[in-house]
């Protein structure tokens, strides 16, 4: 016998046993929840797994195309984090900045993937999105391993000032 659990959206439903516990919330984060949110502070959610899947390509393509130093609100990530911590503890502070910081790229990417999506279509969307998260994590390794190779030449040439 092939117990059904319903589609994975649904709550999961515990066994008899369970019952003197209470009957079973409904799910947190289930999708029709997450539009009743959506629809009451105004926003307009990705509906098909295409936008959504463009629009979270974008994100991380402008979040690496954009390095530490020049990336949008660093310095108030910083800030955030300093505030954060003197109330919250650092892992769950650390988090909530990072959280907070990668909105704009949210927003951005989700303009981005809209724009193309209305443009071009959605293939093109789709294909155009992938291809910049390549790029930018192709520009994120080369970014990081200039800064590996600029430290360790200094680190070269300061033990070569200290043999003279």
């Amino acid at each position: 016998m092939v117990a059904d659990f319903g589609a994975l959206s649904e709550p999961f439903k515990l066994p008899a046993s369970f019952a003197p516990f209470g009957t079973n919330p409904p799910l947190i984060f289930s999708p029709s929840r997450a539009q009743d949110a959506a629809r009451a502070l105004g926003i307009q959610l990705p509906s098909h797994p295409p936008e959504i899947v463009g629009s979270l390509l974008w994100t991380a393509a402008l979040y690496l195309g954009f390095s530490e130093r020049v990336r949008w609100g660093t310095a108030l990530n910083e800030k955030l984090r300093e505030l954060l911590h003197k109330v919250l503890p650092s892992k769950i502070a650390e988090s909530l900045s990072d959280s907070i910081h990668s909105l704009p790229f949210l927003f951005a990417g989700m303009a981005v993937d809209d724009l193309l999506m209305d443009s071009a279509g959605t293939s093109w969307a789709l294909s155009t999105s992938l291809t910049a998260s390549i790029w930018a994590l192709v520009y994120e390794l080369g970014r990081r391993d200039s800064e590996r190779r600029a430290a360790s030449r200094a680190s070269v040439q300061e033990e070569e000032m200290e043999m003279w």
